[in-house]
C-alpha cells in the first residue's frame, strides 16, 4: 500500500478521486478551501506512482483552484469525474448555492470553468449533489449522472453535456428513484452501459442502464449479509474483458470489497481489503 501524504501536498479534507490514464495521474479534490480561503478549494494532481517514503517532498504536479461558480462562502467540492474524450473534468459542491462544474482536464491555477449547472431551481433539481461520474459519447459529448441529497436523497439526475444551457446554468435531465437510498457513490460500465450506484444508507448496490435511463435496476439489487457492505460510499468499476469487476470503499468497517459486476442479490465478495486508515472514507478510483 502507498500513501500520499503531507504538509506540501496542499491537501485539505480530501473528498473525490479520479484517474486519468492518458497521463498516468490522479485527481484529488478537496472539500475545504485553502487556508484564509473562502471561496474556493482546491483539486490537486499528482503521479499515480507518488509515495510516501519521503512524505516531506511529495507535491502536486499541478492545482486548480475550485471555485463554487454560483458563490457560495464554503466552496464544498466534493467528487470529481473526468471525459477523456471531451478532456474535461466534472465536480459536485455540496454545499448551498449547490453546483455541478466542469472544468478544462488540465486547467490550473484560476482557470475558468467550461460550463457549470446550479441551485434547487435547475431542471435536474440539484440538491446537494455528491457523486458524479461521467460516461463518453462521442468527442465532444458525455453523459454525466449525479447523485443528490437535501431535499431530493434518493435520487441520481443523468444529462448530457452538449444539452447543459451556458447561459442560464441549467439542463433536463432524466431522474431514477426507484431502488434508491442515499446513493453516495456511482460508476460506469462503458462497455454494456451499466450504472452502478453505491446506496450508503441500505448497504446495497444498484445497477441501471446508462442509456435508456429505465427507472428500474437491470437486476436484483447486490446486498444482504454475505456481500459485506457496510455504509458503501463509494463504487469504482474495472474494466475486465467482456464484464468486469466493481470495488466499494465501506466507510463503516473500513474495507474495500470486490465483486464481479454481473453479481446480485446476497454474495458474497471475490476478495476484501480490510484494515484502511481511520478517519472519513469518501472516495475511490481504479487505474483502467
Amino acid at each position: 500500500m502507498r500513501t500520499v501524504s503531507g504538509a506540501t501536498t496542499g491537501m485539505n479534507y480530501p473528498w473525490g478521486i479520479a484517474y486519468r490514464a492518458a497521463t498516468d495521474e490522479l485527481y484529488v479534490v478537496n472539500y475545504l478551501a485553502d487556508a484564509g480561503a473562502t471561496d474556493y478549494s482546491r483539486m490537486n494532481v499528482f503521479a499515480r506512482k507518488a509515495t510516501n517514503a519521503s512524505p516531506s517532498t511529495i507535491a502536486p504536479v499541478r492545482s486548480l483552484k475550485l471555485h463554487n461558480v454560483a458563490a457560495g462562502s464554503i466552496p464544498g467540492a466534493q467528487h470529481i469525474a473526468l471525459s477523456a474524450s471531451a478532456a474535461q473534468m466534472i465536480v459536485s459542491f455540496n454545499e448551498p448555492p449547490y453546483a455541478v462544474v466542469a472544468y478544462p482536464i488540465a486547467a490550473t491555477n484560476d482557470d475558468a470553468a467550461a460550463w457549470w449547472i446550479q441551485g434547487g431551481g435547475t431542471g435536474v433539481n440539484l440538491q446537494r449533489p455528491s457523486a458524479v461520474t461521467v460516461e463518453d459519447v462521442s468527442a465532444s459529448d458525455y453523459r454525466v449522472f449525479v447523485g443528490t441529497g437535501g431535499t431530493q436523497p434518493n435520487t441520481v439526475y443523468g444529462f448530457e453535456s452538449m444539452n447543459v444551457n451556458k447561459s442560464t446554468h441549467d439542463v433536463v435531465g432524466s431522474v431514477l428513484n426507484s431502488m434508491l437510498n442515499t446513493p453516495a457513490g456511482l460508476s460506469i460500465d462503458p462497455v454494456n452501459h451499466e450504472l452502478f450506484v453505491a446506496n450508503r444508507s441500505s448497504n446495497a448496490i444498484a445497477v441501471f442502464n446508462s442509456i435508456s435511463m429505465a427507472n428500474s435496476p437491470k437486476r436484483a439489487l447486490l446486498s444482504g449479509a454475505a456481500t459485506g457492505l457496510s455504509t458503501p460510499v463509494a463504487v469504482g468499476f474495472e474494466s475486465n474483458g467482456l464484464d468486469g469487476n466493481i470495488h466499494v470503499l465501506n466507510a463503516n468497517n473500513h474495507s474495500i470489497t470486490k465483486y464481479s459486476s454481473q453479481y446480485s442479490g446476497n454474495t458474497g465478495p471475490d476478495s476484501t481489503v480490510s484494515g484502511l486508515p481511520s478517519g472519513s472514507l469518501n472516495g475511490i478510483t481504479v487505474c483502467n
